[in-house]
């Protein structure tokens, strides 16, 4: 049986790059971290079951997976929009020049500046669909020892790159110290297992 899980990822398509081939094989590029995987193979899972299409997964490194992610978290000061880190980037490259047919990402991975660059007129790429409804829009606190925002202790460390949330935490709780953490998450997660944080806030799973 072929399953869609509630998502809202963007599906980017080419629109003739460099490379023209004949394969009735889809090229998906995706980042190899395990989130943004269990996604494309959501995605995976429609195209083959309801329209019968074979698909093959490209494994692309992005940026904001392999630069920077788990050392400097203590360091950051400016929020990962502001820096630059780019999630996207490496697979649209790859989308405009024909390595890969589709890409899928989140919204929220996609600078704002990217968000018009991709549709321009003279864009070889396009946001063809998108896949939903949208997931659960609760943020979670994930943390070893507390189970809400208020058992916190003074002064604890919370990890967040997100504006909003960093706003809505200290709108919160004054006494927190933000910390920029950047990275997949399971890079968040593994600052979270080595002490560095008390917390993090992610999306609702």
């Amino acid at each position: 049986t072929c399953s869609t899980n509630n998502l809202l990822l963007l599906l980017l398509v080419h629109y003739g790059g460099t490379n023209c081939r004949t394969s009735l094989s889809l090229r998906i590029g995706t980042r190899s971290s395990k989130l943004a995987l269990t996604q494309a193979r959501q995605f995976q899972e429609v195209i083959e079951c309801k329209h019968n299409i074979e698909t093959e997964l490209v494994l692309i490194d992005a940026s904001g997976d392999t630069t920077g992610v788990v050392d400097k978290t203590s360091t950051q000061t400016l929020p990962l929009a502001i820096q630059g880190v780019d999630f996207t980037g490496a697979l649209d490259e790859a989308l405009a020049d024909g390595i890969v047919d589709v890409v899928v990402h989140s919204l929220k991975d996609i600078p704002p500046d990217n968000r018009w660059r991709i549709n321009a007129d003279e864009s070889r790429i396009k946001i063809g669909a998108y896949l939903g409804p949208r997931e659960n829009p609760l943020d979670v606190l994930v943390s070893k020892e507390y189970k809400s925002i208020q058992s916190l202790p003074i002064g604890a460390k919370v990890g967040s790159a997100s504006v909003r949330r960093q706003a809505q935490l200290l709108a919160c709780r004054a006494d927190l110290e933000i910390m920029n953490i950047r990275g997949n998450i399971d890079a968040r997660l593994t600052a979270l297992d080595r002490g560095e944080l008390d917390g993090l806030i992610l999306a609702y799973p």
